[in-house]
């Protein structure tokens, strides 16, 4: 059924899908929740189809959520593309739980040319290549940063509108209410009541038994120590604190493709389902990959050379 929904797409045209995946798909592209089909057409064209892995005894609560996500991430697709942010073009969804007759929820994409560049990134020594791709990078987020939302929150309608945001999809801060429905953080219209909200849920999760279970007393303590000091820490985040920005939240850059000279191809489809609005320090903070990782968990705070690679192209875009 899928390859007639996509075939009656594009106007006809036959597709197939292959029988082994694993051999057909690149590992390193598929994430870590989702399975990816390749749908193949037959003049050479090639989408791709992503289904979100579920258990097949979920209960309805959880497949409704499933559904926000799937939402939430053809609305913040559709939102990069209509900034001119190069990710690929969504061509269809399904929710699940819908009389749609593929019998589950998917997304079916433009499958984007490209390898994963943070990954190898570091590893490079010419300089032209080294500079090339964080200016690149430093300009999607100045263009990001034209345009602000007035609230935190995740997509939760696939239209993509500012007024369109709702509860955050975060599974590290969903509760659930004695009656067994989900407890997200709701939207805030400032910087102070997001953290506010944020800090307290975190306290609630590890009271509960439900984070941080092995360190949980220290993990208590330096959330504590945050909701007491967030006018201080508000003081110290630059940016309007009415304002918030679309992040990906999960940048370890395992969504950017890069061509040979590091020129960046697209914005892959990798966790944009996490996609919310924060706060612009938050924003458009360093990324994940760039801190050399071994250093900085063992407490080196210091500022890293691709740390600052990236930061003097901000300075060089001179809007941010």
């Amino acid at each position: 059924m899928l390859c007639l929904r996509a075939s009656a797409l594009r106007g006809g045209i036959p597709c197939s899908i292959p029988s082994s995946i694993d051999e057909e798909m690149d590992t390193d592209l598929r994430g870590s929740s989702n399975y990816h089909f390749p749908v193949y057409f037959d003049d050479g064209k090639t989408w791709i189809c992503r289904i979100r892995r579920q258990h097949v005894l979920a209960p309805t609560l959880a497949m409704q959520k499933l559904n926000i996500l799937i939402e939430g991430e053809v609305a913040a697709l559709r939102f990069l593309s209509g900034i001119g942010i190069p990710v690929p073009h969504v061509h269809d969804f399904s929710l699940h739980l819908s009389d749609d007759p593929v019998g589950i929820g998917y997304i079916l994409l433009d499958m984007l040319e490209g390898r994963l560049g943070p990954l190898q990134w570091s590893n490079v020594d010419e300089t032209s290549k080294k500079t090339h791709f964080p200016s690149q990078l430093a300009g999607i987020c100045v263009k990001l940063s034209q345009y602000p939302f007035r609230s935190t929150g995740c997509f939760h309608s696939t239209k993509a509108e500012v007024d369109a945001l709702g509860t955050l999809n975060s599974i590290q801060i969903a509760d659930l209410h004695a009656d067994g429905s989900l407890s997200l953080i709701v939207p805030f219209d400032t910087t102070e009541a997001y953290l506010r909200a944020l800090f307290n849920r975190h306290l609630e999760l590890i009271l509960g038994g439900k984070a941080y279970e092995t360190a949980g007393a220290d993990a208590y303590l330096f959330h504590l120590h945050l909701l007491n000091n967030i006018p201080a820490i508000v003081n110290h985040l630059k940016g309007d604190h009415t304002e918030f920005y679309l992040c990906h939240i999960d940048d370890w850059g395992d969504h950017i493709l890069v061509d040979d000279d590091y020129n960046i191809t697209g914005i892959n489809i990798t966790d944009w389902e996490w996609a919310q609005t924060v706060p612009w320090s938050i924003a458009f903070a360093a990324r994940f990959f760039l801190p050399e990782r071994t250093k900085y968990i063992f407490g080196d705070n210091a500022l890293y050379e691709d740390e600052l690679l990236f930061a003097n192209a901000f300075e060089a875009k001179g809007e941010l």
